[in-house]
């Protein structure tokens, strides 16, 4: 597309018109109406498809297969079919040029010469497969590769080429060659995107990356332009990925001498595995120093810390992932404490700065705030719940904070 005159510049076009039309709102009509983009990805498909062969078969047949010119293929044997000759044949004029217009027919096109889209399959046309094993997902990649090109559109100047690169072979799969860059001719404009939510309100400022991020910049959201965000507020770039991590994790918080100069506090998190393995992590609360003003122990601060301590963990375990999957994370605590503070008490604290009903600043306001902001980061990659379970239910948490405990005492701490 970069190395054929005018395509870039119409379907740039094209994708800033529907954007003015359609706004935010995406569905099958819009998606229909990138008549350019999808003609143009019909094309490229044609051109250079997923590899020289297709329509991949194994016989099945107890006695084999003979064709009608008596060629017999045994049973077990694999056959296919050239598609790269297919797609070069004289059946397309000038079949070995690239035209981005050559399936290109108005969205209001009905009947049988509406049907070649880039996700029509036909004799001549196997990039797909054909008939009843055709890719079965074949319409929601064109659908979302529509909507990435919608975003480099309206993001974008790429410098075209003066002719394209040749394709690197790997056995029958063609590739683009690994050194090739698309160049922006500049680079996206910025876009302010405002994102409301009950603790606070904050702006975050859009560019288009040209490459993947380092693992320092995934926790970053990456916005979508105004035209392509569904009518909710916020789309993150991990909601358009099927990939799902789900953590389950357990916490407790205890303390012994609870509230006296002398006390002691621990808490614990359990990362519950899908093969039933756990894994166990705990942090002591600081012991109190009267020079720095350092809080008393409290049980309530112990069950915080564990919340600040899953947190931690969930995050760390994103960072170590690969790809860019949605994080679903559950918390189970047995702290109505803990919980209230995560799934309402914060809420309103937020609002009114802080206070208390009695008027009074919020105990342990410190350590709730740094909950609440590593639980934005953590929404920020997908979900977080917070649900309240019996101490019964939770032995493995407690356990593992009781010999923090014990151990803290046989330090004599």
């Amino acid at each position: 597309m970069a190395s054929s005159p005018g395509c870039l510049d119409d379907i740039q076009a094209e994708c800033k018109g529907l954007g003015q039309k359609y706004g935010s709102e995406w569905n099958r009509v819009r998606l229909a109406d990138m008549v350019v983009v999808d003609s143009s990805l019909r094309e490229s498909m044609r051109l250079s498809s997923f590899g020289s062969i297709t329509l991949t078969r194994n016989v099945m047949a107890p006695r084999g297969l003979t064709f009608s010119d008596g060629t017999h293929i045994p049973r077990g044997a694999t056959v296919c079919v050239s598609g790269h000759s297919l797609h070069h044949e004289s059946i397309y004029p000038d079949p070995y040029a690239f035209q981005y217009i050559r399936f290109m027919q108005s969205s209001e096109t009905k009947g049988a010469a509406r049907m070649k889209t880039a996700v029509t399959t036909e004799p001549i046309f196997w990039v797909w497969g054909h008939r009843k094993h055709a890719c079965p997902g074949r319409v929601f990649a064109v659908d979302m590769i529509k909507m990435i090109m919608a975003y480099i559109a309206a993001n974008y100047e790429i410098r075209p080429f003066s002719e394209r690169p040749e394709n690197m072979w790997i056995v029958h799969t063609p590739i683009p060659p690994p050194s090739t860059v698309m160049e922006p001719l500049q680079p996206p404009s910025e876009q302010e995107v405002i994102k409301s939510k009950p603790r606070k309100t904050w702006a975050a400022k859009v560019v288009g990356p040209p490459h993947a991020p380092s693992r320092s910049a995934r926790r970053q959201p990456t916005l979508l332009p105004s035209d392509l965000r569904p009518n909710s507020s916020y789309v993150s770039s991990s909601s358009l990925v099927k990939m799902v991590y789900i953590m389950k994790i357990y916490v407790d918080g205890g303390c012994r001498r609870n509230g006296h100069n002398n006390a002691i506090g621990a808490a614990a998190c359990v990362i519950e595995s899908k093969w039933g393995r756990e894994s166990t992590w705990t942090r002591r609360l600081p012991t109190p120093n009267p020079r720095r003003n350092d809080p008393i122990p409290t049980s309530q601060r112990a069950e915080i810390t564990a919340i600040i301590l899953a947190l931690e963990k969930a995050l760390d375990k994103y960072d170590h992932l690969d790809g860019y999957p949605r994080m679903v994370v559950t918390i189970y605590t047995d702290s109505k404490y803990a919980h209230g503070c995560m799934t309402d008490w914060v809420y309103k604290w937020t609002g009114n700065g802080w206070m208390n009903a009695t008027g009074n600043p919020v105990a342990n306001q410190d350590i709730i705030r740094e909950a609440s902001d590593l639980d934005d980061k953590v929404k920020e990659l997908g979900t977080v719940e917070y649900i309240w379970i019996p101490r019964s239910g939770n032995q493995a948490a407690d356990e593992a904070v009781s010999d923090e405990l014990n151990d803290m005492e046989d330090e004599g701490l």
